[in-house]
């Protein structure tokens, strides 16, 4: 018992040597316009606890976005457990047009296509007044 029990423990506390994968990239909203900023949330998985996603970095070339993904693992054992991980990237307030972002990390990478549409043309401004100009105790709305 004691061997079997060493040899299962052996396995999974041996170092993983698998970085992180990249499951999802999605833009939020899902329907971007210019008059909101645009946040990419990428999910995956890290092969340990003991892997940590320590940084991300966003470079822009036109419409192409690239996302880095970096992950660290410090030495040692650790148990063979999946960890989701998530991270989001903030790409600001984008003109209109088509965008594409690729996200990166040292295992795989997915890719992403998102079209920011022209902004809130059309709507008609609302003017508030604080305090009661109608002497009723309601707030007025002018």
């Amino acid at each position: 018992m004691r061997n079997l029990l060493s040899g299962v423990l052996g396995i999974l506390l041996v170092p993983t040597t698998l970085p992180a994968f990249v499951s999802t990239v999605t833009v939020d909203p899902p329907q971007p316009t210019t008059d909101l900023p645009v946040i990419v949330r990428v999910s995956g998985e890290l092969p340990d606890p003991c892997w940590s996603v320590v940084a991300t970095r966003v470079t822009r070339d036109g419409s192409q976005y690239t996302m880095l993904v970096i992950t660290e693992q410090p030495p040692g054992a650790c148990p063979a457990v999946i960890v989701p991980y998530a991270v989001d990237a903030d790409l600001g307030f984008l003109g209109p047009g088509t965008y594409e972002i690729t996200v990166t990390d040292a295992q795989s990478s997915q890719t992403a296509s998102f079209k920011v549409a022209e902004g809130s043309v059309g709507l008609v401004p609302v003017r508030f007044q604080r305090g009661d100009a109608g002497g009723d105790g309601r707030l007025d709305i002018a």
